[in-house]
């Protein structure tokens, strides 16, 4: 029986892949073969591979537009609440399940940037990895949460130790553009 798995794609910051597979880590290797990214599986749950639509019918309002339908921008800890819920029939009020009303993580996050934060130049910024944390703490996700969260805003959420690129920047990254981008700091 195959197995219900969660992937990520080094290339996709925030997207999973939700699938199921006689053997995900072989499977990661096949939807990697050839390309610049790599296939990460992230958790699988045995002989689950039945549930699969189930999963997918759950997690429909997270569905990520365009070819293939297994691709989804979710937390990890919401895709295995969901998967919970169908192959354990768990109940519907879980206190993990991300809420619906209310402002979403990104408008969060942009809201406690124009409070915390202000506009410098790039070698001025605040580094990303103590951005991120202080983010983090601030809407109660983790630091690679936020990070997902700035790759989607186009922020950059990467960079190099010791360098002007692991700073906050807003935009593309100066490596690739050739051009030095605004920044961010902490107040």
């Amino acid at each position: 029986m195959a197995h219900l798995y969660v992937m990520s794609r080094s290339d996709a910051p925030g997207a999973l892949k939700i699938g199921r597979s006689d053997d995900p880590e072989r499977r990661a290797h096949q939807l990697q073969a050839g390309h610049f990214f790599t296939m990460k599986v992230l958790a699988w749950v045995e002989q689950a591979g039945c549930h699969e639509h189930s999963v997918h019918a759950a997690l429909r309002h997270c569905r990520i537009e365009g070819p293939g339908v297994e691709w989804f921008r979710c937390s990890l800890g919401a895709a295995l609440v969901a998967i919970g819920r169908v192959v354990d029939d768990m109940p519907d009020d879980d206190p993990m399940e991300e809420e619906d009303s209310g402002p979403s993580l990104q408008e969060r996050l942009l809201a406690w940037i124009e409070e915390a934060c202000e506009p410098v130049k790039r070698k001025e910024a605040t580094r990303i990895k103590v951005f991120k944390e202080a983010a983090a703490r601030h809407l109660g996700m983790t630091p690679l949460e936020v990070g997902s969260i700035m790759t989607a805003l186009g922020m950059s959420s990467r960079g190099e130790v010791n360098s002007n690129s692991d700073r906050v920047a807003i935009g593309a990254h100066p490596n690739w553009t050739g051009v030095d981008v605004p920044g961010l700091r902490l107040k």
